[in-house]
């Protein structure tokens, strides 16, 4: 399936066509009463600290054929064609904000003739465009999950396609909770789109030849100008999978069913709670076990580096960690029990799920209670979380409180493995895998006296092996493939990339990930950037 195929499936819908579309976007605009495209004002004639009438829009750019005949008339047009073009690059200059860190920050690149923001009104499009997606988050109207991903990057929207109609509905057999329904019933209904005239081109682009409606998030580089391209770049790439992230900067989830509102349970400061842990193992065991944690002997502990990726986690997001872990390893636990029976129980202070033992053992399940040297995060689990190796992170279960073993005959639901997230009605094909996002830079990072970028980030299969990485800094006309065919599945793959030789401009540095089947990202992972 193309790139352009999984886009539409994500969308979960078929192609809209143009007649169609143009239908929909004008019956949209006319019901509320709508004169625009876009959802914020147009800039304003002249800068703030400029004579008002240092930019104007009083040109005489209409040429009669008298004009080509008459010097004087000629000059007057050339030179108002001229100044039109000079004005334009600042009446419509892209925003630089500064963030608090100090970064300075332009996601639109500027160009020649203002077609950024004059004409494609690129700052007014888009998911965070009015809002953040952690501000809409907050502003549902029902409690939904806690998210934050690795540093507290902001949330992309892939991660909530992923979750909404990959995840949510397949899982809950929830009608209604598809994105393109609850962002156009949300949006639609709403006195803040309106009153900043939103319509259909807020969010969407429409494809001139096709009638699609992608996001616009998804093409937006595509369709901007500005950018300088670099034919055959050719950049410095390592990469680590020993890399380790910091218990602070770790991501989470939260799901609803956590009590109370999706709070974590205990702090992980709070020590007595892991003092207190006793994990009960029964059911089909020849010797039921009380295992408290802080009492297991260190010959039976093991510690290893392993990756935790959300199965929702959205192209260009990050919500994934690698960590040293420490605890029991499952199969050690059913050694010592005598387990007869060929299933288990995960009984967890959230709920509970059933695996089957094998797997389990297959992917190296291992009753954690430390990572990184300290007690685990409260919110990945505090006191213990079962974590599995070479999976989605809705395999592994927090806050176990018992492992109660029984006849898998008995089963009448598995909890099923989830190495990403399936596009509904697709076998094979994925929102998600393989994976990947920049992690050191901001979207449009200003970088100032210098000619030289690195770049770090990370890509994953999830249980596939990614085998290539590749970068592009000509909009994706030429690549630079870059081998990690070494790498494993248990970990991330922790990449840097230096670019050196670079002039001063805008570019849109673009990331590529395959896996060892031949699978590709669904869509390419950007970043833009500027030298001055």
């Amino acid at each position: 399936m193309t790139v352009e195929k999984r886009r539409g499936a994500a969308r979960g819908g078929t192609p809209c066509k143009l007649a169609i579309t143009l239908a929909c976007c004008v019956a949209a605009t006319a019901a509320l009463g709508l004169c625009a495209c876009q959802p914020q004002a147009a800039p304003e004639p002249a800068a703030a600290d400029q004579p008002a009438d240092s930019v104007t829009k009083s040109y005489d750019l209409q040429a009669g054929r008298d004009t080509f005949d008459d010097p004087a008339k000629l000059e007057d047009y050339v030179a108002n064609r001229t100044k039109r073009d000079e004005d334009s690059k600042e009446l419509y200059k892209a925003t630089v904000t500064t963030l608090e860190d100090g970064t300075q920050v332009q996601p639109v690149p500027n160009d020649a003739r203002g077609y950024n923001m004059g004409i494609i009104k690129a700052e007014e499009r888009g998911c965070t465009s009015c809002h953040s997606l952690e501000n809409a988050i907050e502003w549902c109207p029902i409690s939904h999950n806690g998210l934050n991903s690795y540093g507290d990057d902001p949330i992309n929207v892939t991660t909530c396609i992923a979750c909404h109609d990959g995840q949510q509905k397949p899982l809950f057999g929830r009608s209604g909770l598809e994105m393109g329904n609850v962002i156009h019933n949300s949006h639609l209904n709403s006195d803040n789109f309106t009153d900043k005239n939103g319509n259909c081109l807020s969010c969407h682009y429409i494809d001139p030849v096709s009638g699609d409606m992608p996001l616009w998030d998804e093409v937006k580089y595509d369709q901007m100008q500005g950018f300088t391209a670099v034919a055959d770049v050719n950049g410095a790439f390592s990469f680590d999978q020993n890399v380790l992230t910091d218990n602070d900067l770790a991501f989470y989830q939260l799901s609803a069913s956590t009590d109370p509102n999706g709070i974590a349970l205990h702090s992980s400061s709070d020590d007595s709670v892991l003092q207190e842990r006793v994990v009960a193992v029964g059911g089909l065991v020849d010797t039921p076990l009380d295992l408290k944690l802080v009492d297991i002997p260190e010959d039976q502990l093991e510690t290893r580096i392993m990756k935790m990726n959300c199965s929702a986690n959205g192209v260009g997001d990050a919500f994934i960690a690698n960590a040293e872990i420490t605890g029991i390893p499952f199969e050690t636990i059913c050694e010592q029990a005598g387990v007869q029976g060929g299933a288990v129980t995960l009984v967890c202070e959230e709920g509970k799920s059933t695996f089957k033992v094998d797997w389990l053992i297959e992917k190296k399940a291992i009753l954690a209670f430390k990572m990184n040297g300290e007690n685990l995060p409260s919110e990945l689990g505090y006191p213990c979380t079962m974590f599995t190796e070479g999976t989605g992170a809705s395999s592994s279960r927090r806050y176990i409180t018992e492992l109660q073993f029984s006849d898998e005959a008995e089963v009448k639901k598995w909890k099923n493995d989830v190495p990403g997230t399936l596009v509904p009605g697709e076998d094979d094909t994925y929102f998600n895998k393989p994976v990947g996002a920049f992690l050191n830079v901001r979207d449009g990072q200003i970088f100032s006296g210098t000619s030289s970028v690195t770049f770090e980030g990370y890509a994953d299969g999830f249980n596939e092996q990614v085998t290539e990485v590749s970068f592009s800094l000509d909009q994706g006309k030429t690549w630079q493939t870059c081998d990690t065919s070494s790498s494993t599945i248990d970990r991330w793959i922790y990449w840097t990339y230096r670019i050196d030789g670079l002039e001063p401009g805008s570019y849109d540095l673009r990331m590529r990930i395959v896996t060892e089947t031949g699978r590709v990202i669904p869509q390419d992972v950007d970043t833009v950037f500027h030298i001055q």
